[in-house]
């Protein structure tokens, strides 16, 4: 059974089926929201996270992997992955446009960051 948007969001009072598109919505590790026009958007896990930490010195300020699973209607659900860096941030499916806006929390040197603690801020807008 999947999570919804309201089960899995701090401070969000998003209820499933009114996500309007083209507004920056929040998305658990392992939650799901079901937008506008019938879209269901997972937030399946971080496939990897190598950004700087905001406490360390880098060379290269690093990504993150963000994997979704997008589905409408009777339709499976398509992987896609997102990425933290500009190139990667936007993936396509259908007559959508699902963009990764920000990815909380933010790696720091000091204490690991656990696979359910993560929190997708995402956009979807038409084509």
């Amino acid at each position: 059974m999947v999570s919804m948007l309201c089960a899995g969001c701090a401070g969000s009072s998003t209820q499933p089926g009114q996500t309007p598109l083209g507004q920056p919505f929040e998305l658990r590790s392992g939650a799901s929201a079901m937008l506008d026009g019938g879209l269901t958007i997972t937030f399946d896990r971080v496939a990897s996270d190598s950004r700087c930490p905001m406490n360390a010195l880098c060379i290269w300020a690093g990504d993150a992997v963000v994997a979704v699973s997008i589905s409408q209607g009777a339709g499976g659900p398509v992987p896609r992955e997102l990425h933290t860096n500009g190139a990667g941030s936007e993936a396509s499916y259908l007559a959508y446009s699902i963009k990764l806006l920000a990815l909380a929390p933010y790696p720091r040197t000091d204490r690991p960051i656990d696979s359910g603690d993560y929190v997708a801020t995402l956009t979807v807008a038409r084509k």
